[in-house]
């Protein structure tokens, strides 16, 4: 799966590669229930996420992300993020051995 991206600036930026801080970020997330908080509390959330997962907060933080994203692309963002950060992880997972595979 392609990096999801973000322009800062006129620049593209692609996430950081994913560290284990950004997939219990995304977990706790899932746990708290965005759904369920103000709308103003859930796209902040979100947003906080979004910094979170590319990992560059000195180019993708609040102001940048104030100024260069419209607030329509702030869940899909956030979905494309998670769903790759699913893929990154299953896609390592695949390689680990499998003793019942190798017995058939």
């Amino acid at each position: 799966m392609d990096k999801p991206t973000i322009v800062i600036n006129g620049v593209r930026v692609e996430p950081a590669n994913p560290k284990m801080k950004v997939w219990r970020e995304f977990q706790r997330s899932i746990e708290n229930d965005l759904y369920n908080k103000r709308l103003d509390e859930f796209l902040q959330e979100h947003i906080h996420l979004i910094i979170i997962a590319f990992g560059k907060p000195d180019v993708v933080n609040e102001d940048s992300i104030d100024e260069n994203l419209e607030i329509s692309e702030v869940v899909p963002l956030f979905r494309k993020l998670f769903i790759w950060l699913q893929a990154v992880i299953f896609e390592r997972t695949v390689k680990f051995p499998n003793e019942e595979r190798e017995k058939e």
